[in-house]
């Protein structure tokens, strides 16, 4: 197992790069990529529960100290505020701690989906060619979206439109077949005033993401046979038949994390409907 690492600067130069960043772009063998997910994935598993503890302990502060000026109080003590002095200083202190902290944070993308499916691929990775990716965890904000006004629900409504092509990959298998696959978010958010039962009006902001992943399987025609496929479109090559599947997910809310599935459901079925030649193995 990798010992993770406690501190930022523990990290490899490489990793520190992207965690500043969080772009990264390369070819590497399998065992590379994994070996530097899996201490990026431990290393931000410790450092979101060192946030979450320091968040926790600066706000508490803020409720001890009005507990303890209304014990003063009800004892009749003289109340200075200097006696307050140090729960001023580790509420800010604690928040900029804090906020140093959430420079260096991974987004739990990496940890939670692209590290297990990179090990999960890695193993039917031809150790000769390596994983070629591209990864950035940005955010979909980072680009400036397309804005319209549009009548929704029969309100004035601005609309906002950012498009995310944040992962894509591409390696070769041990049985000699091409993978390759991309991930992009469509993010739409809606502004909107709204008039409340009370009379009042409310700026109500909703989002929706149409996320379409694309997977592309190129099949060896000497060690596998495979016509029509539901869902995939098909063109035949001279040495490979290339399957194109897609898939088009709707989240009611802005971009989560996929499921490892999300990519890998659309290879099984590819390999589920071809057939073994006989140099399949």
């Amino acid at each position: 197992m990798t010992e993770e690492p406690a501190k930022f600067d523990e990290l490899a130069p490489s990793d520190q790069k992207f965690v500043r960043s969080r772009v990264v772009s390369g070819t590497r063998t399998a065992r590379a990529w994994m070996g530097s997910f899996s201490v990026l994935a431990a290393y931000d598993k410790a450092a979101d529960k060192k946030r979450f503890n320091v968040g926790v302990l600066t706000l508490a502060c803020i409720p001890v100290a009005f507990a303890l000026a209304f014990v003063l109080a009800k004892l009749r003590l003289d109340v200075h505020w200097w006696q307050f002095a140090p729960f001023g200083v580790a509420v800010v202190g604690g928040f900029f701690w804090w906020l140093r902290l959430r420079t260096v944070d991974v987004p739990n993308h990496l940890r939670e989906f692209v590290y297990p499916l990179i090990c999960l691929i890695g193993e039917d990775c031809d150790p000769k060619s390596g994983i070629t990716l591209h990864l950035d965890l940005r955010g979909y904000d980072r680009t400036a979206p397309e804005v319209s006004k549009i009548k929704r629900h029969g309100r004035n409504t601005k609309w906002k439109l950012w498009h995310d092509p944040w992962f894509s990959g591409e390696m070769l298998l041990h049985d000699g077949s091409a993978l390759q696959w991309s991930i992009e978010d469509e993010v739409s958010r809606f502004s909107y005033w709204k008039r409340s039962i009370s009379g009042k009006m409310k700026h109500k902001t909703k989002f929706k993401t149409k996320r379409l992943v694309t997977v592309t399987l190129k099949l060896r025609q000497d060690r596998y046979a495979a016509d029509a496929i539901p869902g995939a479109r098909v063109r035949q090559g001279e040495k490979r038949s290339v399957f194109t599947m897609r898939s088009k997910l709707k989240i009611p809310a802005a971009p989560t994390i996929p499921a490892v599935d999300d990519v890998l459901g659309l290879v099984g079925r590819v390999y589920k409907a071809a057939s073994p030649q006989g140099g399949a193995s």
